[in-house]
């Protein structure tokens, strides 16, 4: 299995640089990204909470403050761009960080499952409500 999930001091990171996003989806709570690593792996993303994306020159534009689909339009410009790191912290927070220097960041929301990462055989990695450890399932 290709991509596997690494340890680190701090957190998890995926091992996905170079993987490219090959689809964007929303649906009426949330929106998802799907990487593709070419060998047939594929890693799907699933925000539910609030986030921001930075664009490679550090201006933010938040996400998930409405549940207007089309407020999520911006983020179709993700297609077709490879990712540099994907990072979960030991609180579990997201950071999808891009090769163009863009990067997305998912904090823990305090109701709800922020995102789930899900794929690379059987990884699943969910944010829980209030943050702490991600919910592992491999």
């Amino acid at each position: 299995m290709a991509g596997g999930l690494v340890e680190e001091i701090d957190g998890w990171s995926l091992s996905v640089a170079g993987w490219t996003v090959t689809r964007c989806f929303v649906d009426p709570a949330a929106f998802g990204l799907l990487i593709d690593g070419g060998t047939g792996d594929i890693l799907r993303v699933y925000i539910q909470g609030r986030f921001t994306l930075a664009d490679g020159e550090g201006r933010e534009q938040s996400f998930g403050e409405s549940n207007d689909a089309t407020a999520f339009a911006p983020l179709l410009a993700l297609m077709a761009r490879a990712v540099a790191r994907i990072f979960v912290s030991r609180n579990s927070e997201l950071s999808l960080a891009f090769a163009d220097g863009s990067a997305i960041h998912v904090a823990p929301d305090p109701l709800s499952e922020a995102w789930e990462l899900e794929g690379l055989g059987k990884l699943m990695l969910i944010c829980p409500p209030g943050g702490g450890s991600p919910i592992t399932f491999e």
